[in-house]
């Protein structure tokens, strides 16, 4: 058994350079047509030709105007976002104030949502209407041009809570428009 030896020709050379520049001579064009070892060397040379223009193709750098607009929007729009973070930050907390808000209303008036429910619930008219003279008689009660002077009990929680909340977004208030100054 013979070793492998691989082929070679000494014009090898030559063709793959006439592959790149694309220069060819007559009389070698003819020996690649009858050498098989170059016109390999030729079709190999011509896939690597390709693959190199692709890559060049695909590795284009914009222009630099473009570059540096792009640069200067980024640089706008951080400057937008950590300019905004506070306000953010405010707009979180009133939506949990409100939500917080809303549920505290909803235990304080538990009766009266709970005889909503009762009027909504029961088919009968005769409930119904009890229940909604019940309802129109609180807020009646607590809309009442006599009683805004005075204060029970049970509204009084309510307003000192409601007093803490809005003296809570004053000082958020005072916080961000002193961070927002420096």
């Amino acid at each position: 058994m013979t070793p492998w030896k691989p082929s070679t020709c000494e014009k090898e050379m030559r063709v793959i350079q006439c592959v790149r520049t694309g220069f060819w001579d007559a009389d070698l064009a003819q020996h690649v047509a009858t050498c098989r070892v170059c016109s390999e060397a030729a079709l190999a040379a011509r896939a690597m030709n390709e693959m190199r223009a692709e890559d060049e193709a695909q590795a284009r750098i914009p222009d630099s105007r473009v570059m540096w607009c792009k640069a200067q929007l980024l640089a706008k729009r951080d400057a937008g976002e950590r300019a905004t973070q506070p306000i953010s930050l405010v707009e979180r907390f009133a939506y949990a104030l409100g939500i917080v808000g809303v549920v505290g209303a909803c235990v304080w008036q538990w009766d009266v949502i709970r005889s909503w429910i009762a009027v909504l619930g029961y088919s009968g008219t005769k409930m119904a209407s009890a229940s909604a003279a019940g309802v129109a008689a609180h807020f009646s009660r607590l809309l009442d041009p006599s009683n805004l002077g005075t204060i029970s009990l049970g509204s009084s929680g309510l307003i000192i809570a409601s007093g803490a909340g809005v003296l809570l977004l004053f000082v958020l208030f005072a916080a961000y428009w002193s961070q927002s100054e420096e």
